[in-house]
């Protein structure tokens, strides 16, 4: 029986965990024992267990990975001198049969009604195979599973390629070279490999064995996919301020020296002259110093390693100019703990059944309420964006292998590695969708969405919002959301607008979803964005967080549609899915609980730049608690400059939500003034925030007002009701002065300036079109100052000033009237204005009465 290093990773539960060493191929003069033991299997095997196959998935190494996990009771095996043995027999759909086998003694087993498990692996190309294993005692009792398994790579992105050729079975070893050829069709001249070693855990004293295994095989996978005539390697840690191994001429024979250096590597345990030295050292630096000034420089840098956030020698200016070289960064995230299993030969805590379908890699990824690009900087990555260098989140082998294509695109080439295919026509001189690779453009609009989204600095831009709600002609339908949705695929006028109403809202991204406050309020809070609303429809996601969802997601289902025109431009169409285990977008219910939805849709790319420029979403059919049968967005993206850089950011976006009434919504969402905020400016979060529609601005000054002091506010500068929006500020003063009610003293005189706010502009046409203004005052201006104002409106009818004459005239019918307030409106004045006036003159008068704070 052969032996062979990182075969089976397999632990017994017991208080020290025991491994089992080794599974490799057996030999060609075992294989008929081992032929005969599989046709043997007893009806009545004797040996309890629970076998879990783990579905093939691509390992960093660019190979596909498999394996299984065997449950077991340990009183079977109670005391000492027991053995076990794994016999594996893998038919690959076309071809013979492969046979691998393990075995262990295993140490003295107390009694114990404990579990004991233990994984084995291997590995397979692409194809479909029948995976049986055999597991067995010294009293030759036997544990028996079969099972299917298929191993296919993501053809439809074309993300990752297997090095090993279709229907071949092989143990776990390290890469010794591609079988099906490299992803890259040609060779480089000089390659630097700058390799960053650390833990994946801070407080680790160690790297961990997983961490190493996916640094060795990601190593080996650029020596193998990158071929370059000279590679230098340089293997170095930041925080013991030390270059661990340095070696020009590197090749994969030479691949153990570098595990041998990472092995030995101890962070928790830093030299005390490098402490000493700290503020004079700076090891990154001081090798992209040496990068930059090589006097044979190379054709690329590569930068790669765990994601740190260790500073970088602040005396390291950003370059002056791109240096020549292209340069990169292969940042590893944190990987599934599914992922890790089998590289890290560890138990889990689940339920094993024999019967169950292999475990998809996929299955354990968690769902976050929303994905954050609010992480700790990292100082690499940030490195390298003043080099204008690409920074690639690899959090899978997927990952890795888009990112190695992405860099092979970018790589200046000294000779092809392999024969150009033959042309029977001269290359195209620019990018067009008949020239271009539908897949290749997938992954560079990727690599950039990903890249803004861990550089875009925080900021802020105006949401402007215009709702419009539509209602059935004949009245609310009583129809399933099946017979609503096929009955507005086909043309119809049945619709008729009942209501427009318009919002301005200030939107960033807080730590894991959109925030938002009112336009030009001084802070954010913790407000959701339904609290700005009182009623009718709204979403979350089109400002950024829709887009990295997709864009995020491990294993979204990408497929080419075809070309399409817009603006006079051909651009590259994809459409997507994404199910509802693996979703992040959420609907609202009646009961204000929130429900994970599916959805799916397409995107327009420009061939040329790889610019994202539409994405549709459409959500899969909605339950009847949401009371929507479904909703589509439509967001169209630009770049805005932000710090001296571009990115990527929605400039308007369609919401259509269909009712499940037959009723319908469109918010039509447009995106402006959006700006960079600094630690030190005025935006900030927390309990005090007030931008909330339930609170005032706060502001420092006189004491607060006492309550039931009757206060007279008009208008001190009219508001145009064309083109104004619930969030917009107003300016008032007092309308006659502010009496202490005991010693009747003037508290504030008339013509004190008063500020606030809009709080709803509502069109209402159905019935009669009319204005719909609610609005609040916040502050009044106490010498000098500005405090608080809580009020309460008095609710009778009010005279208009009128601004022409200046004098007062008593109410008419046709003059403004109090309309009744929505839920949540009580401390708001809501005021009806007949559609064709124009604005809210200057003057207008409203009349409050102060509230205990």
């Amino acid at each position: 029986m052969k032996s062979a290093t990182l075969l089976l990773a397999a632990v017994v539960a017991l208080a020290a965990r025991v491994p089992i060493h080794c599974q490799g191929l057996l030999d060609a003069d075992q294989i008929p024992e081992a032929r005969q033991a599989f046709e043997a299997v007893p009806p009545n095997p004797g040996l309890r267990c629970e076998i879990t196959p783990v579905h093939p998935d691509l390992d960093y190494s660019l190979r596909f990975r498999t394996g299984y996990i065997v449950a077991f009771p340990l009183n079977q095996i109670g005391g000492a001198g027991h053995r076990l043995e794994a016999l594996v027999r893998v038919s690959p759909e076309h071809g013979k049969a492969v046979y691998l086998a393990s075995e262990e003694n295993l140490p003295e087993v107390p009694v114990t009604k404990a579990p004991g498990e233990f994984t084995g692996t291997f590995l397979v190309g692409e194809g479909k195979y029948n995976v049986e294993l055999l597991v067995r005692d010294e009293n030759r009792r036997t544990c028996y599973g079969d099972w299917v398994i298929q191993a296919r790579s993501q053809t439809n992105e074309r993300a990752a390629y297997s090095v090993m050729p279709e229907g071949a079975v092989q143990e776990v070893a390290l890469p010794t070279g591609p079988e099906t050829g490299p992803l890259s069709p040609k060779r480089i001249g000089r390659l630097t490999i700058l390799l960053h070693a650390m833990p994946r855990s801070p407080n680790s004293g160690k790297i961990e064995d997983a961490t190493l295994r996916m640094l060795q095989d990601s190593l080996a996978s650029l020596l193998l996919q990158l071929p370059a005539n000279a590679v230098r390697l340089v293997v170095f840690n930041i925080d013991k301020q030390a270059v661990l191994l340095q070696k020009d001429g590197f090749v994969l024979d030479d691949l153990p020296q570098a595990i041998a250096a990472m092995e030995q590597l101890e962070p928790a345990v830093i030299d005390v002259k490098t402490l000493e030295n700290r503020d004079k050292l700076d090891v990154l630096s001081d090798l992209v110093y040496k990068e930059l000034h090589e006097p044979k420089p190379a054709d690329a840098v590569i930068l790669m390693g765990p994601q740190t956030a260790s500073p970088p020698d602040p005396s390291l200016a950003p370059a002056p100019q791109r240096p020549d070289a292209p340069w990169f960064y292969l940042q590893f995230r944190e990987t599934p703990a599914l992922a890790l299993l089998l590289y890290e030969g560890r138990t889990i805590d689940a339920g094993y059944n024999a019967s169950q379908p292999p475990i998809q890699p996929t299955s354990t990824r968690p769902h976050y309420n929303q994905p954050s690009v609010k992480e700790p900087p990292d100082h690499i990555a940030l490195l390298l964006h003043s080099l204008q260098g690409a920074t690639y989140p690899i959090d899978s082998a997927h990952a890795l292998a888009a990112a190695i294509r992405r860099m092979s695109s970018l790589i200046p080439a000294d000779e092809p590695s392999l024969p150009p295919a033959p042309r029977t026509s001269p290359p195209a001189t620019a990018a067009t969708p008949e020239n271009v690779d539908p897949a290749e453009v997938l992954t560079r609009l990727r690599d950039r969405v990903l890249e803004h989204a861990a550089h875009v600095p925080n900021h802020v831009c105006v949401e402007t919002i215009q709702r419009d709600r539509f209602e059935p002609i004949a009245g609310r339908l009583k129809r399933s959301c099946d017979s609503i949705l096929a009955k507005r695929a086909r043309p119809s006028r049945e619709l008729l607008l009942d209501r427009t109403d318009w919002l301005r809202l200030d939107v960033g991204m807080g730590k894991n979803q959109e925030i938002y406050s009112w336009a030009g309020a001084p802070r954010f809070d913790d407000s959701e964005i339904q609290d700005f609303v009182p009623r009718g429809a709204i979403g979350t996601g089109p400002f950024a967080s829709m887009l990295l969802s997709i864009f995020q997601d491990r294993d979204p289902n990408y497929r080419f549609v075809g070309t399409t025109q817009k603006g006079g431009r051909q651009l590259l169409e994809y459409s997507f899915t994404i199910p509802q285990d693996f979703s992040h977008y959420q609907v609202m219910t009646r009961g204000k609980t929130w429900w994970i939805t599916g959805y799916s849709g397409t995107f327009q790319v420009d061939p040329q730049t790889a610019d994202l420029v539409r994405l549709t979403v459409k959500t899969d059919e909605l339950p009847e608690s949401t009371d929507s049968c479904q909703v589509e967005s439509t967001l169209e993206y630009g770049f805005v400059s932000l710090a001296g850089f571009d990115y990527l950011l929605p400039k308007s976006t369609r919401q259509r939500f269909i009712g499940a009434g037959g009723e319908e919504a469109e918010n039509k969402i447009t995106f402006s003034a959006c700006r960079e905020y600094r630690g030190e400016s005025t935006v900030s979060f927390g309990e005090s925030a007030v931008s909330g529609p339930a609170a005032s601005p706060a502001a420092s000054g006189p004491a607060p007002l006492r309550a039931g002091m009757p206060m007279a506010v008009e208008l001190a500068a009219p508001v145009t009701l064309r083109g104004a929006a619930a969030g917009d500020r107003i300016e008032g003063r007092l309308a006659e002065p502010l009496l202490d009610p005991d010693s009747h003293a003037a508290i504030a005189p008339a013509g004190a300036r008063v500020e606030g706010r809009l709080m709803r502009l509502t069109l209402e046409r159905a019935g009669g079109s009319e204005y719909q203004v609610a609005l609040r005052w916040e502050t009044l201006e106490i010498a000098g100052r500005p405090v608080t104002l809580l009020l309460k409106p008095i609710r009778r009818e009010t005279a208009a000033k009128d601004a022409k004459d200046k004098s007062r005239r008593a109410p008419k019918a046709r003059d403004t009237e109090i309309a009744t307030p929505l839920p949540g409106e009580e401390r708001y004045g809501v005021y009806r204005f007949p559609a064709r006036q124009l604005a809210i003159d200057s003057g207008f008068r409203t009349e409050w009465e102060t509230i205990a704070h």
